[in-house]
Parts: C-alpha cells; sequence; structure tokens
C-alpha cells in the first residue's frame, strides 16, 4: 500500500509540472505564436514608464482555434527572441480592457472608450524568457465578445532590473497601436502604427440566457439599505452560444442595464449561494428552503462594472452544475451606502421565478414575480475518471481532484 501511495503521489506530481509548464508557455488561444516581422520595447521594456492601446479585430484571436466568447482570465505576451530574459519591477503596472466596433484607433490620440481595469499593482516583478510567452493573471476577469474589437491598453510608470521584455510583433494594417511619449503622466504621442503585438488570453467559456439590455430591476445591486433575492433558472435556460454542459461553475455575470451609472458600490456582507433542485416554480409565502451552499462572502466589497456589459464574479468555491436539473441562486447584501445605480436586467418569464426580502438584514420574505435575470455562467467541465489539477493562481500551488 505504501509503495501505491509514493507510486500515484509521483505520477500526480509528473502530471502537475508537465501541466503547470504548459499552462504558463502556451495560452488558450493566440493570433501568434511566431516571433513575426519585429519586436517593440513598449512598455516593458521602457526604464521610464510607457503607456500602449492595442487593437485587435475580430477574428485574430484565431490560433489554435477561434477563441469562444467568455472570460478572459489572463493575457500573455511573446517575449522576442532577440529580447534578454530577465526580471523586472515596475511600478504602477496597469492593464485595462474594452471592447467596441471599431478596427482601426483615431491617429494622434488615446482611445476615449470605456476601458475596465483588470489589473494593477503599485508595484510588481514580472520574468520574461526571450521567445516564449510571459502570462500576467488578471485581477478582475473580463467578458470577451469575440464579434466585436479588443482594446487591450497597458501602461507602467518606471521599471528596473535591466534590459529586456521587448514584444513580438507583425505588421497589419490600420492604425492598430497608440503609444505614450513618455511616462506618467501618459501623453499620446501624435501618431499610431500598424503593429499588432503578439498576444494570447486564456477563456473560460461562458454560458448564458440573454446577453441583451432587456428591462431593469434595482434588486439587490441597487439597494442602499441591503436586498436578498433568490433566482431560479430551469433546464435549458443557460443555451447561448451552446447549451450550458456539466461542470463547476467558476463564475458569475450579471448583465448591468444601459440606463444605469456605475459605482463602485461597496456592499457589506455580501453573499451568493447556489443549489439545484427539481422545481419549476417557487413557492409563494417564504423563501426556499432547499440546500443552498455558499460559493462567495465578503464582509466587505467593492463591486464596479460598465453599463450594457457583464458583470463577473469569481467565486471562492466552484459549484458542480447538472445542467439537468433548476438552479437556485441566492444573493444577499446588508448595506451599500450611496448606491444610486447598477440595477441587473431582466425578462419576465412565466411562473415564480425570483423572490425578494422587505428591505436589508436579517431578510424578511416580501414576494414572488416572474423576473429572470440575464445571466451568465463560466463553466469548467468534469474530467471523468482522472486526477487534474487546478492551480491556485495568488501562490503557483495547485489542487488535485479525482472525478
Amino acid at each position: 500500500m505504501k509503495k501505491l501511495l509514493i507510486c500515484v503521489c509521483v505520477a500526480i506530481s509528473l502530471f502537475i509540472a508537465e501541466w503547470d509548464s504548459s499552462f504558463a508557455q502556451q495560452p488558450q488561444y493566440y493570433n501568434y505564436n511566431t516571433q513575426g516581422s519585429g519586436s517593440n520595447s513598449f512598455p516593458f521594456n521602457a526604464s521610464s514608464g510607457k503607456q500602449v492601446q492595442l487593437l485587435y479585430l475580430p477574428g485574430d484571436f484565431n490560433q489554435p482555434t477561434p477563441a469562444p466568447a467568455g472570460t478572459i482570465t489572463s493575457i500573455s505576451f511573446m517575449i522576442s527572441q532577440t529580447s534578454a530574459s530577465v526580471t523586472k519591477t515596475y511600478t504602477d503596472l496597469t492593464i485595462r480592457m474594452g471592447q467596441s466596433s471599431i478596427t482601426s484607433f483615431d491617429s494622434g490620440s488615446f482611445y476615449s472608450g470605456t476601458l475596465t481595469t483588470v489589473y494593477h499593482r503599485d508595484s510588481v516583478s514580472l520574468t520574461g524568457t526571450a521567445g516564449k510567452w510571459m502570462t500576467i493573471t488578471l485581477d478582475t476577469p473580463f467578458h470577451y465578445n469575440p464579434t466585436q474589437s479588443l482594446i487591450v491598453d497597458v501602461g507602467q510608470c518606471g521599471s528596473s532590473g535591466g534590459t529586456g521584455l521587448s514584444v513580438s510583433f507583425t505588421a497589419m494594417t490600420g492604425n492598430r497601436r497608440i503609444w505614450s511619449v513618455g511616462g506618467c503622466p501618459f501623453v499620446a504621442y501624435n501618431s499610431t502604427d500598424e503593429a499588432v503585438y503578439h498576444v494570447g488570453l486564456t477563456i473560460e467559456p461562458i454560458y448564458y440566457n440573454y446577453n441583451t439590455s432587456g428591462n431593469a430591476n434595482s434588486f439587490p445591486f441597487n439597494i442602499s439599505s441591503g436586498k436578498q433575492v433568490q433566482l431560479l433558472y430551469l433546464p435549458g435556460d443557460f443555451n447561448q452560444p451552446t447549451p450550458a454542459p456539466a461542470g463547476t461553475v467558476k463564475s458569475i455575470s450579471f448583465m448591468i442595464h444601459q440606463s444605469f451609472p456605475l459605482g463602485p458600490f461597496t456592499y457589506a456582507d455580501f453573499t451568493i449561494k447556489m443549489g439545484q433542485s427539481g422545481i419549476t416554480s417557487f413557492d409563494g409565502g417564504s423563501f426556499y428552503s432547499g440546500t443552498l451552499t455558499t460559493v462567495y462572502h465578503r464582509d466587505s466589497v467593492s463591486l464596479t462594472g460598465t453599463a450594457g456589459q457583464w458583470m463577473t464574479i469569481t467565486l471562492d468555491t466552484p459549484f458542480d452544475y447538472d445542467p439537468t436539473k433548476s438552479l437556485i441562486v441566492d444573493i444577499g447584501q446588508c448595506g451599500a451606502p450611496g448606491a444610486t445605480g447598477y440595477s441587473a436586467t431582466f425578462t419576465a418569464m412565466t411562473g415564480n421565478r425570483r423572490i425578494y426580502s422587505v428591505g436589508g438584514c436579517p431578510f424578511v420574505y416580501s414576494s414572488t414575480d416572474t423576473k429572470v435575470y440575464h445571466m451568465g455562467l463560466a463553466i469548467g467541465t468534469h474530467r471523468t475518471g482522472m486526477f487534474y489539477a487546478v492551480p491556485n493562481r495568488k501562490d503557483g500551488t495547485a489542487v488535485i481532484y479525482l472525478e
């Protein structure tokens, strides 16, 4: 038995090493993984700081297969073969992302559309190897729509640690890159160019019921005194862009209404619970009493979203999802001072699909209605009958699962 355990541990260790290495070196989807027509030192190899904005058109991320709709969890840059392999320390390194229908930047000015901060460090050290991918895991997953262009904004206010970390690019057509004159505060140079950096994305597929604006409701995100809602989704509800498979729900997304301004707003005792059942309609008169698992909790948390876009919350505890059963989602918060917007979108269906509280904590039942919130799930599929590793992205360790 002891020898068997050692063999199993060795096998698991070898699998983790191989799996983690491939994860670090090769993003899921990319435009190019070769050296291209040149390399550029902006922004990672600029010691005094630099900002660049990069434009990727629909279809650019087509290797090894076209990138799907989903949540971007990391971004990778191909370090030039001619660049030094080095570790550099950056001040105020920030990555922002946005999407638009544009196919070319305006010359001489930074993109003025909405950009969401997906990564920021006051100080951080990055290590890159010549001819390899350098991957940065995002703080905030970004919902990606492959039918729109993706704008990636990267800026840093100064670096130390030597020369290196230039990025490979291919010259395309149109204005695909904007850069700053110097460091912070950033001022746009009076020109743009056609350099398309070699970039890769790790994307968790998202499955949703609706991704349109719909009607608006303030529960629970836009209630300053606190609110609880329970939402019921039937089998087959999450059918876009394809039917949701069985797997583990890693994050949950809500479509924020177009007409409402956003925070950030800070919520007290913000909690999400999930459960599954064979019910197709809530009973009136009380909250759902079946088993619910707490998948996310913060004593205090600040949430930020974009009007007309998904607001994504990464779960603390992934939830096993069975598409043949109904899904119950319970969300509650005990106060959000100053909340004046941030409403979720919904479509009115049939049956009792939502329960809500009279007011804040402690929650007391108020009523039910037919509102079905526009919601998406990022689902990782099961790997039946084998060990597999899920990385802890904060410290580089991995959790082992047997299914």
